[in-house]
């Protein structure tokens, strides 16, 4: 029991760690800090699941699962990460390598589809895992679950725009 325990306390507490903001504190006002923030919250989902993945065969989905509540729930009572959806991306990685292209995959099909971002991004999360389903087999589908629960709790605001109309489109859909 403590062998799945623990890995998925340290994972939750890496994903504590507001390394975005801490990177963007430290190289200061430039025009690529936002961008290292971002990839410092990749590293650091595709790190917690590396190091600490349980022995247990659900382990690497637990640490996954656990760094991103980490990243939107800090134990610190902190802000909450802004892109929890970063930090799902580098876990899912390391779950499944094919996670994060069937994402965008249908991230770019859904936003050609809508012209809404939020709304390709809601969607692509939703039918992420049937993906990884269908092409790297249901268990690591399934894995992949929990992960995108949590990101899709964080757009809730998002998606209530873009049912009420107000989420603003990209230019070559009309309505920006």
């Amino acid at each position: 029991m403590t062998g799945i325990i623990f890995p998925a306390a340290a994972a939750y507490a890496a994903g504590c760690v507001p390394a975005a903001a801490l990177v963007e504190r430290l190289v200061g006002p430039h025009s690529w800090s936002r961008w290292a923030g971002w990839a410092v919250d990749v590293v650091k989902g595709f790190a917690a699941v590396v190091l600490f993945e349980a022995a247990h065969p659900w382990g690497a989905a637990l640490a996954a699962t656990a760094v991103v509540a980490g990243h939107v729930w800090p134990i610190a009572g902190g802000a909450p990460g802004r892109q929890p959806l970063l930090v799902a991306a580098g876990a899912l990685s390391a779950v499944s390598p094919i996670a994060v292209p069937a994402w965008g995959l249908i991230w770019g099909l859904a936003y050609v589809a809508s012209g809404w971002p939020s709304a390709a991004s809601a969607a692509a999360t939703v039918l992420a895992p049937l993906a990884v389903g269908v092409v790297a087999g249901w268990p690591l589908g399934l894995m992949c679950v929990p992960v995108c629960v949590l990101v899709l709790e964080r757009m809730r605001e998002p998606i209530r725009r873009v049912l009420l109309g107000t989420e603003p489109r990209h230019l070559w859909r009309g309505g920006g």
